[in-house]
Order: structure tokens, then sequence, then C-alpha cells
């Protein structure tokens, strides 16, 4: 039996950084193992991913905590490059 799993992270960001997280964290999403997906999108002030798989909860788990991790260095990059300024 085959489990299909899909996991949603909805982050009210403010719609520039939904663009920004959009764009930056896109072209990670490449090399995927076969029956793992992440589409990403903007939504006004809302940045969602949606991680899709049919393999373990464990492998979905890992790219759940890796998106996460990449999307707070992203925000962390921007608030830092702000201050900056």
């Amino acid at each position: 039996m085959s489990t299909t799993c899909k996991v949603t992270i909805s982050l009210d960001v403010g719609e520039r950084q939904a663009l920004e997280l959009c764009c930056v964290l896109t072209p990670d999403n490449v090399d995927f193992p076969e029956g793992l997906t992440v589409e990403m999108q903007a939504a006004g002030k809302t940045a969602i991913m949606n991680v899709y798989s049919n393999r373990s909860l464990a492998q979905v788990t890992g790219t759940v905590d890796e998106i996460l991790s990449h999307t707070q260095m992203a925000l962390d990059v921007a608030e830092y490059g702000s201050m900056a300024r």
C-alpha cells in the first residue's frame, strides 16, 4: 500500500518577502528523488510551499525541515540587509 502525503507551509511574511522567498528558494527545487515534489508560490503577503511525497514520512520531515531552515536563513539575510541600509 502506498501512502501519499502533502504538507503545506504557509508563511505570512509580507508581499515583498513572499516574492523574495519564492525567488530565492525555487532554484533549490531540482533533482528530487522520484516521488518527492516541492512547489512554491507567493499569494499576496503569503509564501506557500507544498511538499508532495509518496515516499517515507521521514523523508518528508527532512525535506520540510530543510525548507524551513533555508527559509529562516533567507529571512535573516533580508532583515540584516535592511538593517545595514
